[in-house]
């Protein structure tokens, strides 16, 4: 939600901008943001910002998609995204020259994590993130790859034969076990129907991927990807004369071609009659419904003006209140949906066109009762407005978002920048900075009024210019409602009249009306890492560390050992609703929607966990709503709220999800494989039988028992704090935690990874035939911070090798995932896991090309250059890192929970790290001899 706030802040700054801008009404761009144009029509943009010191983003932004893309040329777009990283002009890939992804990992800029793309409709956007550029040669090298991505590709035809298959994998990939991407497909050419956006989606026709001429692909690159379709961004630690220097140097000889064809923006018409699409899918396991009202979006020229700001606050606040509103409706007895909500924008992929749109999970026996019960719920809204309630809470949400991105503003990340420059290349969405961006906002907060919303409201929400899509599952027990009766209920519900909305609950100042007796502070020390020590008169021990790394930011956790493994397998239906049925309920009392009302123009939020081995509370929060903070955690753990009725709506949504959960494979490929892994049906997944016998009292009785004794528990909170302000509410919140004699219990029911090996392969009807594998390899092996790293290398040194074998020689699969970790809960193990998608008929072929990696890696060791590759990526990682709260908190933590100091020796263990550390190692592990591999295929012969 943040991100989106953020976005829409960016365009929020407008309104009451004319005392500020002169007459015009339009915003001017952030200033400290250099801008320019070259001479063949190239953008640039350049910011200083040393947040993250030694590193900078390199990002090229291109005004084309697969929008553009001729029939015979489908999927093409897309396609060659995947080519730029197969080699260019000056990065090969040859026995002479590194191609790009090679180069980029020699200095630390991870392929996928640092070294990534997107191709959508109307955008493709190149990136190189955090690259290391104390080093001249780095910069220009990294705008060197820029240069060739914009129009040096090579194209080769064996390349391009290479990754027809590994396209082929990503369809796959996206389409296994992912009903709605295959549904949404087939409604595209009625919702879109007559437009270019009827058959856009970037992944594009398999068929014409696999046998497309070589010459396609180059007209589409030599056509499309040029200057004036093109941006230039750096931003970090840079020298913003030198790089602008650069850039002219270097980008302003790309040609521009003569007589560019003109970058048509395909427009979407209106419609008189409502459109409907509705279909079914067997692996879908709900029905579906969205409505949207389609309406013009507003012109580019226009997205930097004062009204277009205004319009979208208004439009956030109604959006906040509506959603609301259907959330309390979902909470009702007998709600006939599981959940839903509205948004405003693109009317789905189209950027040519605008939609407010309502969208919901519906109950497969109540779906005309639901369509009208939400669609009447909007137009409640639309003919009576919003509350001043709604209004008041509204603007506190927008003020602080805008508060907290002003506090914040000296510790902005590279990527907030490139994002703003990325939109006004493409969007023409204006570059707002944080002080006048809240400067507007406060002005807005003062002057826009409930009459303003609701005059809105009835422009946005209407019932002209309708597009519906309902997808549900294909089985004999589901009638899909026909479209007439759809059309029909819908407007009915709009035409209907409404009362208007009354406030559901009157709200009170203090989250906490009767305070208890403060506790005391009854010892102080430092501790490691920077922190101090506080034991409090309840017996939990606080951990404080302050810091500068983020100005308004403070990072809270609070744990103890044990979790769900101290219950027996009989508890499994409780424990898996567990943190869901007891806080449903909100706290004290406060339903959980009252006490989300309560908040609101608060930034502190609080989620309680119980996990396997562990149980607590993480959570963040401003400075300014520190105490906040503080308050939530004594309400989750001493006043958890019961609810009956909520849990029993969730109760019903769950039944109503279990019933067509089956459906999708990757539900039965992950049970069997917890399954045979295991050898218990511990986690497997819940049915509607298990439902029946979760019990919300002994839901709350665990809850309340986990959290029964503050003296187990220890506090760790980093950020910027205050100690001296801190410390009476410590004592007011912390220390009067309830405790007790009760010791720490540790989990007896830990599931354990089964010896010896096991391959195990079973099938199973798929729409998409798709062949899963997954392999677990684990060994004892000692907890120490040596191990970990050395297991953790040894699966990015097997990401590295299996994304050249198995996808690039091969094209056998999209990505080959591979992680190694070391645990030391319940005993000291290592676990090295495995896993990769492919066609069922290459499956045979890609499995012994995995084992023949994993031997000769235990073998020989990896090459000195992999090797070379992750402790580069590593080393860069970590001088990140260390000016960040959580970093902080995750060594303390793992201190304290695991007994090691995974910071002290970090630089020194991985500098030092060998290719025979990484052999001897893994060879360690696989001498042990425990290696489960599961598969799940399509079956050779029709499912009966």
């Amino acid at each position: 939600m943040q991100n989106k706030m953020k976005h829409f802040l960016t365009i929020v700054a407008l309104f009451f901008a004319c005392n500020i801008y002169a007459q015009q009404g339009k915003i001017d761009n952030d200033n400290t943001i250099r801008k320019g144009i070259l001479p063949n029509g190239m953008t640039y943009y350049i910011r200083h910002n040393a947040q993250t010191k030694g590193v900078a983003d390199f990002y090229i932004a291109q005004k084309v998609g697969s929008i553009l893309e001729e029939k015979r040329q489908r999927g093409l777009a897309h396609f060659l995204e995947h080519m730029a990283f197969n080699g260019t002009k000056h990065f090969p890939g040859n026995t002479l020259q590194p191609g790009i992804v090679a180069w980029c990992e020699s200095v630390g800029i991870k392929f996928g994590a640092n070294l990534n793309a997107y191709t959508s409709v109307d955008q493709t956007v190149y990136n190189i993130s955090a690259a290391p550029v104390t080093r001249e040669g780095v910069i220009d090298s990294c705008l060197l790859i820029l240069n060739d991505w914009s129009h040096e590709l090579l194209l080769t035809d064996k390349e391009i034969d290479k990754e027809r298959g590994v396209i082929e994998e990503e369809w796959r990939t996206r389409r296994s076990g992912m009903a709605m991407q295959r549904l949404s497909e087939q409604a595209m050419p009625v919702i879109y129907a007559g437009t270019k956006y009827s058959d856009c989606m970037p992944i594009g026709n398999i068929d014409i991927v696999r046998t497309f001429p070589y010459n396609d692909l180059r007209d589409y690159y030599s056509k499309w990807y040029r200057p004036d379709l093109q941006a230039i961004i750096v931003v970090g630690d840079i020298n913003e004369d030198k790089i602008e220097e650069k850039i002219k140097k270097l980008f302003a000889k790309i040609p521009l071609p003569q007589n560019p064809v003109h970058r048509i923006y395909y427009p979407i018409g209106n419609n008189e009659k409502m459109i409907l699409y509705t279909a079914t899918d067997k692996e879908q396991p709900t029905v579906n419904f969205t409505l949207y009202m389609k309406r013009d979006v507003t012109p580019k020229q226009e997205r930097n003006t004062i009204q277009n700001y205004a319009d979208d606050y208004k439009t956030n606040i109604l959006r906040m209140a509506i959603n609301d509103r259907l959330e309390e409706l979902s909470r009702t007895k007998n709600a006939p949906f599981i959940s839903a909500s509205v948004r405003s924008g693109n009317f789905f992929l189209a950027s040519t066109k605008d939609a407010f749109e309502l969208s919901g999970v519906l109950k497969e026996g109540k779906v005309i009762e639901a369509i009208q019960l939400l669609v009447g719920e909007v137009e409640r809204a639309r003919a009576n407005g919003i509350t001043i309630d709604e209004l008041k809470r509204g603007k506190a949400e927008m003020l602080s978002y805008a508060e907290n991105d002003y506090n914040d503003r000296s510790n902005r990340r590279n990527g907030e920048f490139v994002e703003q420059c990325v939109q006004n290349f493409l969007e023409e969405t204006p570059i707002i900075d944080p002080e006048k961006e809240l400067e507007m906002v406060r002005k807005l907060d003062k002057t826009v009024t409930i009459d303003d919303v609701n005059a809105l409201a009835k422009t946005i929400i209407t019932n002209q210019n309708q597009v519906v899509t309902m997808f549900g599952p294909d089985k004999n027990t589901f009638k899909m409602p026909t479209n007439s009766s759809i059309e029909n209920a819908i407007l009915k519900a709009q035409k209907q009249h409404y009362t208007p909305y009354k406030t559901q609950n009157t709200l009170t100042e203090r989250l906490i009306t009767k305070l208890p007796k403060p506790g005391s502070i009854i010892s102080e020390r430092t501790y490691k890492y920077g922190y101090t020590e506080f034991t409090l008169s309840n017996g939990l021990k606080v951990y404080v560390r302050p810091t500068n790394f983020e100005p308004d930011e403070v990072n809270l956790k609070l744990f103890s050992l044990g979790g769900k493994n101290i219950y027996p397998d009989s508890e499994m239906p409780n424990l898996t609703y567990l943190m869901a049925g007891a806080t449903i309920g909100g706290v004290a009392q406060y339903n959980d929607l009252t006490l989300e009302k309560m908040l609101a123009g608060k930034t502190a939020t609080v989620t309680p966990f119980i996990d396997n081995d562990t149980r607590g509370m993480a959570g963040t929060s401003n400075v300014k709503d520190t105490k906040t903070l503080l308050e939530l955690v004594y309400l989750y753990f001493t006043q958890p709220r019961k609810d009956p009725q909520a849990f029993k709506n969730l109760m019903e949504q769950q039944q109503e999800f279990l019933t067509n959960a089956h459906v999708n494979p990757m539900l039965a490929y992950n049970d069997t494989l917890h399954k045979v892994a295991y050898a218990t049906n511990r986690m497997a997944s819940m049915d509607k039988e298990q439902l029946k016998r979760v019990n919300y009292n002994r839901i709350m009785h665990i809850y309340k028992e986990l959290f029964a004794n503050a003296a187990n528990f220890k506090l760790i909170l980093t950020g910027n704090i205050n100690i001296n302000k801190l410390k009476p509410l410590l004592c007011q919140y912390i220390a009067t935690l309830p405790s007790n004699n009760t010791k720490e219990a540790i989990g007896t029911y830990e599931p354990k990874l089964v010896d010896g090996k096991k391959t195990y392969i079973f099938h199973k009807k798929q729409t998409t035939p798709t062949a899963i594998t997954t392999i677990v390899i684990k060994g004892k092996m000692e907890y120490n911070n040596r191990n970990e790293l050395l297991m953790d290398a040894i699966g990015q040194l097997l990401r590295i090798v299996y994304t050249e074998k198995v996808r690039e020689d091969k094209g056998g699969t999209y990505s080959v995932q591979a992680s190694g970790n070391l645990q030391h809960h319940p005993d000291d193990e290592a676990l090295l896991r495995i896993a990769f998608q492919t066609d069922p008929q290459k499956y045979n072929d890609l499995i012994p090309i995995v084992y023949k990696e994993l031997e000769k890696m235990a073998t020989e060791g990896p090459s000195q250059q992999d090797l070379d590759k992750v402790k580069a990526y590593e080393l860069k990682v970590y001088n990140q890192v260390l000016r960040m709260n959580n970093y902080w908190e995750y060594v303390l933590y793992t201190d304290l929970y695991n007994g090691i100091d995974v910071d002290t020796d970090f630089r020194y263990i991985v500098e030092n790290m060998t290719c025979d550390d990484i052999r001897t190692t893994l060879r360690n592990l696989l001498n042990q001899n425990n290696c489960i591999e599961v598969t799940m295929t399509q079956p050779t012969t029709p499912a009966k």
